[in-house]
């Protein structure tokens, strides 16, 4: 009697699916070897990457802060500006004498004299 080879499996077909998965498996054992040698190396990459992320997160935030300063400065600098000016124009002398007529102060027609310090005794 005649031996059924229905059932039976091709081994051409499976053979090149074995053939990848073994070069697959020496693939992921080469990869997991090279990451032992390597994982301080790799563990500094890493290190020296974070740093680099917070160096520039700080520069931009220091970037940021002047930037804010600067427009703060400007604003005070025109605060100071107007103030300077409001004052000088209300210690004038014309504008003091209006604000103090009100309570009946007028400015003087005699004009200031000198008052020596010594004594004169005849």
């Amino acid at each position: 009697m005649k031996k059924n080879n229905v059932y039976k499996k091709s081994t051409s077909s499976r053979s090149f699916f074995i053939l990848l998965a073994s070069k697959m498996n020496y693939l992921f054992m080469l990869v997991e070897s090279i990451a032992l040698k390597h994982t301080l190396y790799l563990l500094y990459l890493v290190f020296l990457g974070l740093i680099y992320i917070f160096k520039t997160h700080h520069y931009e935030q220091s970037i940021r802060q002047v930037h804010y300063l600067n427009k703060e400065v400007a604003d005070l600098r025109v605060d100071l500006m107007t103030l300077t000016a409001t004052y000088m124009s209300l210690t004038r002398q014309s504008t003091i004498a209006k604000k103090v007529a009100i309570y009946a102060i007028y400015p003087s027609k005699i004009p200031p004299q000198l008052v020596s310090n010594y004594c004169s005794h005849d």
